[in-house]
């Protein structure tokens, strides 16, 4: 009863027409980890009571046990016998450590057949070699870009991709105007996307300026922008960090530039212009559920809810801290610029709203006896109404300029 563990087992054939045959009671073989793919004939054969135990492995033609695939492993070239994986293949992040330290190996200390380290990620790969790429710290995203993202002369054009991409810590984008995807793109924890750069030659991070280098990130009035919806056990975290654009014609119902639920990122030099929360929805650009990001040095300009919260709305204990920024123009139902309820407090610190409209609470509405947001140093004024307090809820207030208060 051998063990048989990530080994690869590919283009072989047997005159008795079995790859691997098992026979006799006593005959229990261990098999996880592993590829049996395109040989010639029956890849396990068992005759005589012989019973082989597959975990977790890639057989064609399938096979019993716990969580075993039978499908293509898409190695880089069978044809010249490069079994190594494409970068596509199911086998990568697949496999089962404690299956492979069960045989008596170290995973995190063993080399794979190629002689790389045999666990790249965190999940060992099946199969006999582990999945390695060379690790880019920083991808570059260019309008027209087709190239892999490793260099500005390589640029992608496919943001999304360039955040997915893996060890990636920075991600450089460079002036121009780029859709959203269809469900919005999602940013990611220890991720930190720069807008700014200069669309020419090959700019260093000194040569950022987002005023003068416009990076759109565009909703074509059509769809969301960020949808960071983590609802279950994943959170968001400020490691998540946005960085010098311009959120765009965001349309969507809660939320026209940004959804965040469980997701608490770090928003900086961002101008949020122009989007809507459709319907009777809220958050005409930020919409926060269970979330705290922290807002600093961003515009929001002209967003609409037809609901509550024209700019951002802050729900169920969420708690953002607003730094420096300003609102302006922004309108809704209720709160123009800033709506909370639910006992979320947020913060909003030398920052100013103007000429923000709506029925009630031009400047900001606040409902329920758990909401007292800390406002301090702003400049209040020129807004349709100024802060409604109601329902028990209250503001914690200090060294503010403003014009009027209805509690």
């Amino acid at each position: 009863s051998y063990w048989l563990i990530n080994s690869t087992i590919s283009k072989n054939s047997s005159i008795l027409g079995n790859i691997l045959t098992h026979t006799d009671t006593s005959s229990h073989p261990h098999i996880s980890n592993t590829i049996i793919y395109n040989n010639t004939g029956n890849n396990i054969s068992e005759t005589f009571g012989a019973t082989s135990i597959v975990n977790i492995s890639i057989i064609m033609g399938g096979f019993s046990g716990n969580a075993n695939l039978n499908i293509n492993p898409l190695f880089k070239d069978a044809n010249s016998n490069d079994f190594t994986l494409q970068v596509t293949s199911p086998a990568i992040n697949s496999g089962n450590n404690i299956a492979y330290e069960n045989a008596g190996f170290i995973a995190e200390a063993d080399k794979d057949l190629y002689g790389n380290t045999r666990l790249f990620d965190s999940i060992i790969d099946i199969g006999a070699y582990e999945y390695y790429e060379k690790i880019y710290p920083i991808r570059y995203v260019k309008v027209g870009g087709t190239g892999n993202g490793i260099s500005w002369d390589s640029a992608s054009n496919n943001l999304q991709a360039m955040i997915n991409a893996k060890k990636v810590e920075e991600v450089w984008v460079a002036a121009g105007t780029y859709n959203s995807p269809t469900n919005g793109f999602n940013l990611k924890n220890n991720v930190a996307i720069y807008g700014g750069f200069p669309s020419t030659n090959n700019p260093e991070f000194s040569d950022r300026n987002n005023i003068q280098n416009l990076t759109i990130l565009s909703g074509g009035n059509t769809r969301r922008i960020f949808n960071n919806d983590f609802i279950n056990d994943i959170y968001i975290d400020n490691s998540a960090i946005l960085d010098g654009f311009t959120l765009k014609d965001g349309s969507a119902i809660d939320g026209g530039a940004m959804k965040l639920v469980n997701a608490s990122p770090t928003l900086s030099n961002l101008i949020f212009l122009s989007n809507t929360s459709i319907g009777s929805s809220n958050g005409g650009a930020i919409y926060c559920i269970a979330s705290s990001p922290k807002i600093e040095k961003c515009k929001f300009i002209s967003n609409t809810s037809g609901m509550y919260g024209g700019a951002i709305i802050n729900l169920s204990n969420s708690t953002p801290i607003i730094l420096n920024s300003l609102f302006t123009q922004n309108s809704a139902n209720k709160g123009g610029a800033i709506f909370a309820a639910q006992n979320s407090s947020y913060s909003l610190v030398n920052s100013t709203l103007y000429e923000n409209t709506a029925q009630s609470g031009g400047a900001a509405y606040h409902i329920g006896s758990g909401t007292i947001p800390n406002i301090f140093n702003n400049i209040i004024y020129g807004n349709s109404s100024s802060i409604v307090n109601t329902d028990s809820s209250s503001a914690r207030m200090e060294q503010n300029l403003i014009q009027g208060i209805t509690n």
